[in-house]
């Protein structure tokens, strides 16, 4: 069964010179080959949120991959990169207190933990990258034992503190069945797989 969703946030330089998603993608379409935009490393949810805005959008900018966020966003506020797609916690740290700008968040839906920033798609049709997770176990359990494992994440899901707990974090409780779980992991191999190869992505 799944338990929450993540989203990501894309925010950018104090001296970007853009307000809102259409203003940057207009930007960039003017500054080709000057953009970059760093990611928590190759292969992430944030380096995927990266190139489906690329293709989406029909930009050009460059992923400058970091070994995690923090060092990432550092290089933001500094300058040395213009945009970052980070984890809400982390670029929430530092847009509420006016060190970057925030431009849109990676859900096909606007975040409730920034109601005030647009989402993606609402420019981008389609848009949808959050990273997201699941109980899971050995290959081979019972049903029965699925089921029971299902029902008590349900439960678990229906606390209030516990929701509190995963919003504070940026995140939404989300459950699905097993069986829905099993065919919304497939779907979105599928179509993050297809942005992979559309951009080429290799860890090598």
């Amino acid at each position: 069964s799944s338990l929450w969703a993540l989203p990501n946030f894309l925010v950018g330089n104090l001296n970007v010179a853009a307000n809102t998603v259409p203003e940057l993608i207009e930007l960039i379409k003017r500054s080709p080959g000057r953009f970059n935009y760093a990611s928590a490393g190759l292969g992430t949810t944030l380096h995927l949120a990266g190139e489906l805005f690329k293709l989406l959008a029909g930009v050009d900018m460059t992923n400058v991959p970091y070994r995690g966020g923090a060092p990432a966003m550092t290089d933001v506020i500094g300058g040395q990169v213009q945009l970052i797609f980070d984890n809400i916690p982390g670029a929430l740290a530092q847009y509420r207190p006016g060190k970057v700008k925030g431009f849109g968040v990676t859900s096909a839906a606007r975040s409730p933990v920034v109601p005030d920033i647009p989402a993606n798609a609402e420019f981008l049709p389609g848009f949808d990258v959050v990273s997201w997770t699941t109980v899971t176990g050995p290959a081979g359990l019972p049903p029965a034992v699925v089921e029971r494992m299902s029902m008590f994440t349900r439960q678990a899901l229906e606390s209030a503190s516990l929701k509190k707990d995963f919003f504070d974090r940026g995140a939404s409780a989300v459950w699905r069945s097993p069986q829905e779980t099993v065919a919304y992991r497939a779907s979105e191999e599928k179509r993050l797989g297809d942005i992979i190869r559309a951009a080429k992505i290799t860890l090598d």
